[in-house]
Protein backbone atom coordinates (compact mmCIF):
# COMPACT_ATOMS: atom_id res chain seq x y z
CA UNK A 1 0.00 0.00 0.00
CA UNK A 2 1.56 3.50 -1.21
CA UNK A 3 -1.12 6.00 -0.36
CA UNK A 4 -2.15 6.07 3.19
CA UNK A 5 -4.94 8.44 4.59
CA UNK A 6 -4.24 12.22 4.28
CA UNK A 7 -3.57 11.54 0.58
CA UNK A 8 -4.86 14.62 -1.41
CA UNK A 9 -5.81 14.73 -5.16
CA UNK A 10 -8.31 16.20 -7.63
CA UNK A 11 -9.39 14.53 -10.70
CA UNK A 12 -9.17 16.64 -13.77
CA UNK A 13 -11.51 17.00 -16.87
CA UNK A 14 -11.37 14.48 -19.47
CA UNK A 15 -13.37 13.91 -22.18
CA UNK A 16 -12.26 10.55 -23.50
CA UNK A 17 -13.22 9.24 -20.30
CA UNK A 18 -15.12 5.99 -20.17
CA UNK A 19 -19.07 6.37 -18.59
CA UNK A 20 -18.08 3.67 -16.82
CA UNK A 21 -14.77 5.21 -14.99
CA UNK A 22 -14.71 5.71 -11.38
CA UNK A 23 -13.18 9.20 -12.02
CA UNK A 24 -16.87 9.53 -12.96
CA UNK A 25 -17.51 9.43 -8.53
CA UNK A 26 -15.90 13.27 -8.13
CA UNK A 27 -16.31 16.33 -9.09
CA UNK A 28 -13.87 17.59 -11.38
CA UNK A 29 -11.38 20.45 -10.24
CA UNK A 30 -12.25 19.65 -6.06
CA UNK A 31 -9.23 18.32 -3.98
CA UNK A 32 -10.39 14.68 -2.33
CA UNK A 33 -8.76 13.56 0.78
CA UNK A 34 -8.53 9.75 1.02
CA UNK A 35 -9.67 9.49 4.84
CA UNK A 36 -10.51 5.93 5.53
CA UNK A 37 -9.30 2.46 4.21
CA UNK A 38 -11.62 -0.16 5.32
CA UNK A 39 -12.16 -4.14 4.01
CA UNK A 40 -15.70 -4.75 3.05
CA UNK A 41 -16.35 -8.78 2.58
CA UNK A 42 -13.60 -9.20 -0.28
CA UNK A 43 -12.70 -5.68 -1.62
CA UNK A 44 -11.16 -2.38 -0.17
CA UNK A 45 -13.59 0.33 0.62
CA UNK A 46 -11.77 3.96 -0.07
CA UNK A 47 -13.96 7.04 1.34
CA UNK A 48 -12.76 10.04 0.13
CA UNK A 49 -13.75 13.37 1.19
CA UNK A 50 -14.41 16.05 -1.18
CA UNK A 51 -13.32 19.88 -0.22
CA UNK A 52 -16.96 21.00 -0.93
CA UNK A 53 -17.90 18.22 1.90
CA UNK A 54 -19.00 15.57 -0.27
CA UNK A 55 -18.45 12.23 0.29
CA UNK A 56 -16.79 9.44 -2.20
CA UNK A 57 -16.58 5.82 -1.40
CA UNK A 58 -14.43 3.22 -4.09
CA UNK A 59 -14.38 -0.28 -4.19
CA UNK A 60 -10.82 -1.97 -4.99
CA UNK A 61 -10.01 -5.55 -5.67
CA UNK A 62 -6.68 -4.91 -4.19
CA UNK A 63 -4.62 -2.36 -2.41
CA UNK A 64 -2.14 -2.28 -5.70
CA UNK A 65 -5.11 -1.75 -8.05
CA UNK A 66 -6.36 1.79 -5.78
CA UNK A 67 -2.76 2.71 -5.37
CA UNK A 68 -2.99 2.73 -9.29
CA UNK A 69 -5.99 4.84 -9.57
CA UNK A 70 -4.87 7.46 -6.94
CA UNK A 71 -0.75 7.79 -9.23
CA UNK A 72 -3.07 8.22 -12.02
CA UNK A 73 -5.27 11.30 -10.69
CA UNK A 74 -1.72 12.51 -9.04
CA UNK A 75 0.01 12.24 -12.38
CA UNK A 76 2.36 10.41 -10.12
CA UNK A 77 4.49 6.85 -10.44
CA UNK A 78 4.30 3.88 -7.99
CA UNK A 79 7.88 2.47 -7.26
CA UNK A 80 8.30 -1.20 -8.11
CA UNK A 81 8.13 -2.21 -4.37
CA UNK A 82 8.68 -6.03 -6.17
CA UNK A 83 11.84 -5.29 -7.36
CA UNK A 84 13.23 -3.94 -4.18
CA UNK A 85 15.63 -6.25 -2.59
CA UNK A 86 16.73 -6.14 0.95
CA UNK A 87 20.11 -5.40 1.64
CA UNK A 88 20.26 -5.72 5.19
CA UNK A 89 20.70 -1.77 5.98
CA UNK A 90 17.21 -1.13 7.18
Amino acid sequence: MHYITGTSFSVKPDSTRGFRSKENSFTTNISYTLSAITRQGGNLAYYFIGADRTNVILFFETARIADSFIAKQRGEVIPNYDDRVDNGDL
